[in-house]
């Protein structure tokens, strides 16, 4: 999986999909790195800087990084691709834009007075065929999860949060959760904080009932997308 980050070093990063092997692969020339795509026939990465008004690529290490648009991208947020064509929104046109992926070429818009486009992809087989991999025969044995792993043997087993993985490392326990020793949960909105569903013994009787009211609400997600490299 690939992923930007503008915090205080902005860079893009790359791990495997079970978390391990988490390396930087872009950490120069970046500053807003907003949209970020995979060419999964060629095997290379795309992604957008709206502060350096730029789309480069490079390989899927980060090695080989090429512009193909520079200038006049007033703020370019997500990216995709379809065959030899690069596709991309942008916040202050209002608008999608596209080119040749390979040398910037043959610019052109094709949608516009879009109020806040955000997001942006291409649904089809073309866009990430299917390929074999340890977890496409019966789940790789596993019970709940499998992640593809970049080590040997290529992935891991794992569990929802809370539920223990047996000694086996492909089974989990079922109804085996990790106890919890730390203070209650609590999330504030509006009114009085409401203690979440099984953080403690004593919680509220709407909680036991299986009746959240209305203020509980979910955490947002995380800021952006990610993408998957299945290989």
């Amino acid at each position: 999986m690939y992923w930007t980050d503008w915090g205080e070093v902005p860079k893009i990063e790359r791990a495997g999909m079970d978390g391990t092997h988490r390396a930087v692969i872009i950490e120069k020339e970046i500053y807003w790195p907003n949209g970020l795509t995979l060419d999964y026939g060629e095997q290379k990465l795309y992604w957008a800087d709206a502060k350096f008004n730029f789309i480069h690529r490079s390989n899927l290490d980060g090695t080989s990084r090429e512009p193909v648009v520079q200038g006049d991208l007033p703020h370019p947020f997500a990216l995709t691709l379809y065959e030899d064509t690069l596709f991309w929104t942008d916040w202050n046109t209002h608008s999608i834009h596209a080119c040749r992926k390979q040398t910037g070429e043959d610019r052109r818009k094709i949608h516009s007075d879009i109020f806040s486009p955000m997001d942006i992809h291409v649904f089809s087989a073309w866009r990430q065929p299917t390929v074999p991999t340890p977890c496409s025969l019966e789940n790789g044995g596993c019970s709940h999860l499998c992640l593809l792993s970049p080590a040997t043997p290529f992935y891991q087993c794992a569990c929802p949060t809370g539920v223990q993985l047996l000694d086996d490392r492909k089974t989990c326990r079922n109804g085996a959760c990790i106890a919890s020793t730390s203070r209650p949960s609590w999330i504030h909105t509006s009114g009085e904080p409401s203690q979440l569903l099984g953080s403690n013994p004593g919680r509220p009787r709407w909680a036991k009932q299986g009746r959240y009211p209305g203020h509980v609400k979910t955490l947002p997600p995380l800021f952006h997308l990610t993408e998957l490299w299945r290989g």
